[in-house]
């Protein structure tokens, strides 16, 4: 399997774990960021006969910035939660955080 490939999985079992979070009610109590960054990954583009890797090739990766909120819920657990810029933006540490499932 390919470093790309690999990533990919990596990527898609992320999201499905973060999509099956705490879902509820609480205060926000903290709001997070991290800003973004590039770094290098490196793809081999070449093997010998033998199967290894002679020459690798760098790819830049960006990893974009992260927003998010500490939730303290109404039995005192805090819950870390990833959000959107624009929904960062919509609260505040105090704000009522609603994270139900909407039917």
């Amino acid at each position: 399997m390919t470093r790309k490939g690999l990533a990919g999985i990596l990527l898609l079992a992320l999201m499905v774990l973060t999509g099956c979070g705490w879902q509820g009610t609480g205060v926000v109590v903290e709001k997070t960021y991290s800003p973004g960054y590039d770094y290098v990954m490196f793809m081999c583009s070449a093997y010998n006969a033998q199967g290894i890797c002679t020459v690798q090739m760098p790819l830049i990766q960006h990893q974009p910035d992260s927003y998010g909120y500490v939730v303290r819920d109404s039995e005192g657990k805090t819950h870390d939660m990833t959000t959107s810029k624009q929904e960062w933006d919509a609260h505040s540490v105090g704000d009522l955080f609603d994270n139900r499932e909407k039917k």
